[in-house]
């Protein structure tokens, strides 16, 4: 591992998975917000999302390019390198992987459920328009959520 400051590696790491665990809170917010249908909500957690998503690609960036600068291109994987670690060290780069590891799980089984969840509401909002639509043809679901139905054939004028 010669050049590789254990230490410095050890606290990127760490820093990955706190924002990971951020990110996995906020795909949470953002499934509560789903359920509650509160819109202004769900647009909050959708712009933090986006930046903890950045901020989380960017350390992963960080940490690769670090890794180059002390073993070269391409860098290792992190577990690549733990046999060439003291047992200390090798402890506590495990420990922040092992960590790293079930934060990103859980932002993947938020993603995987928040993009269900929405998958689902999408099908019930299509098959409610269409049992409106046999109720009602004719009838328009606007952009502003409200039914808009047809004009009664008595408004019409014979020109038309």
């Amino acid at each position: 591992m010669g050049g590789v400051n254990v230490d410095a590696l050890g606290a990127m790491l760490e820093e990955e998975a706190r924002v990971a665990d951020a990110l996995a809170g906020v795909l949470r917010d953002e499934r509560q917000a789903i359920v509650a249908l509160q819109a202004d909500t769900l647009l909050d957690c959708l712009a933090r999302r986006e930046a903890l998503q950045e901020q989380l690609q960017a350390l992963a960036q960080r940490r690769h390019a670090f890794l180059a600068g002390a073993c070269g291109e391409p860098p290792p994987r992190v577990v690549a390198l733990l046999p060439s670690l003291p047992p200390p060290a090798q402890r506590r780069v495990r420990e922040a992987v092992r960590r790293l590891r079930r934060s990103l799980l859980a932002v993947r089984a938020g993603e995987r459920q928040n993009r269900a969840l929405a998958s689902a509401s999408l099908e019930t909002t299509a098959e409610l328009l269409h049992g409106l639509q046999a109720l009602l043809p004719g009838t328009r679901y606007g952009a502003d959520a409200r039914l808009a139905p047809p004009a009664p054939i008595e408004s019409l004028d014979r020109r038309a």
